[in-house]
Parts: structure tokens; sequence; C-alpha cells
């Protein structure tokens, strides 16, 4: 009976040690993730923004930002 249960005992053991791991694991995959969809972000937005400065200067409009009014008359 003793025997059986510290097969038993070892068998969860191991399984805990593996469950651990695979979790790690899956934690670090996920924050890589977010790294990366921070990165493009940062990214996406430094093009908008050169984008929207290079039409500025090319149109002779004035610096207004994201959200920036819309000139009458222009609808």
């Amino acid at each position: 009976m003793r025997c059986l249960m510290v097969e038993e005992a070892n068998h969860l053991q191991n399984n805990l040690a593996a469950e651990k791991i695979r979790r790690g694991g899956d934690l670090r995959v996920e924050a890589e993730e977010r790294r990366t969809s921070l990165r493009l972000r940062e990214e996406q937005d430094a093009a908008y923004r050169a984008s929207l400065e290079a039409d500025q200067l090319s149109t002779g409009e004035p610096e207004t930002g994201r959200g920036g009014a819309v000139r009458e008359g222009s609808c």
C-alpha cells in the first residue's frame, strides 16, 4: 500500500512539474507577443506622424496633430 502511495505521489509531482513548465512557456510566449504588438503600434504611430507631417508640408497647412479641427467648407 505504501509503495502505491509513493508512486502516486511521484506521478502527481511529475505532472505538476510538467504543468508548471508548460505554463511558464505560455507566459513567455504571451509576453513576447505583447512586446511585438507594442513595437508594431509604435512603428505605425511613427509612420502616421511622418506621413501627416509630409502631407501638411506639401499642402502648406499648419500642423494640427491627431484629431485636428476640420477646415470650414472642406466637407
